[in-house]
């Protein structure tokens, strides 16, 4: 009962500040605020469009009575990758045309700079004559890292000279004693380094010869698209909306989630046909930045708000 109080309170809240501020498009990201936007839109007596961005997978269909009418009042829904809009599609009760795909979009990386890298790397640790491997992302198994751990072992067991770079918040504190477990008991304490977090990763991913994300599944893979821009070599998952962002063999390589033998593999070529690191990041950097620059996501988003370009 609370729960529904709490909730005709702040219908009426945002309701009432929809017409005091004049607002013309209600825009949200959460699954949970449906209910409250959509009453608000029927309460509030001035139009409004309700845009719904959707970030995360849909599992399940949402065709009953009650979704029909909350998806009802939904003028726009909006994805983030072309899986994630099929999914809206078969589970979702509303018209296709309503289903639009709209990939993220990343800022232009600062230019390179010999001198920032230079001082980062050696702050790390990492010897710029070895073949540096950057991963960032959260520290949880969802991530990965473990198989890139594992990859990097095969690497120094082939006799390749390679250092990898861990950058992103711990935020499974078991995952993680457990990770720098296995880096010890595999000698990796010289090869496999933990950053810590850092708040402007696209300025050090230039840094690095390879970006590799390593998760289990990704949505979609914004590090990925941080890297190419970066003019930075990537490696991805072939899972998720990561085959949206790497067209194999074109603009970086694909290599199925958990296999670190197949890691070690796409990251091996890279190490020994420098060419070929060289011809993937180029074109990684010219699909990125025609496909996924800021700019073009934010001129689109308004086009989707109905507001005049």
């Amino acid at each position: 009962v609370q729960d529904q109080l709490d909730l005709d309170d702040e219908t009426r809240q945002l309701a009432r500040r929809i017409e005091e501020q004049e607002i013309d498009v209600l825009h949200m990201h959460w699954g949970k605020d449906l209910p409250l936007a959509t009453l608000a839109k029927r309460l509030s007596r001035r139009p409004v469009r309700l845009v719904y961005s959707r970030q995360m997978a849909l599992t399940r269909p949402k065709r009953d009575l009650y979704h029909r009418w909350l998806y009802g009042v939904v003028d726009r829904y909006v994805t983030i990758s072309r899986r994630l809009r099929d999914d809206a599609q078969r589970f979702l009760p509303m018209p296709a045309d309503q289903i639009q795909l709209l990939y993220y979009g990343v800022a232009a990386a600062p230019p390179h700079d010999d001198a920032v890298c230079a001082q980062f790397l050696n702050q790390a640790g990492m010897p710029a004559s070895d073949f540096k491997i950057g991963l960032f992302g959260r520290i949880e198994r969802g991530k990965g890292q473990h198989v890139l751990v594992s990859a990097v072992a095969e690497l120094i067991r082939r006799g390749h000279a390679a250092q990898a770079a861990l950058v992103g918040h711990v935020m499974d504190q078991d995952y993680f004693d457990g990770l720098t477990r296995q880096i010890a008991s595999a000698g990796l304490s010289e090869r496999v380094r933990y950053l810590g977090f850092h708040d402007n990763p696209p300025a050090v991913m230039g840094c690095f010869d390879v970006v590799v994300l390593a998760s289990e599944a990704e949505t979609f893979g914004l590090v990925l698209i941080e890297a190419m821009r970066a003019g930075t070599a990537v490696i991805g998952t072939d899972a998720g909306g990561v085959p949206e962002i790497i067209t194999h063999e074109h603009t970086g390589l694909l290599v199925p989630p958990g296999d670190a033998g197949a890691l070690a593999d796409a990251l091996q070529r890279l190490i020994t046909e420098p060419g070929l690191r060289e011809r993937l990041a180029a074109a990684g950097k010219t699909d990125a930045d025609a496909r996924f620059s800021e700019e073009a996501h934010f001129r689109d988003l308004l086009t989707i708000f109905g507001a005049p370009v």
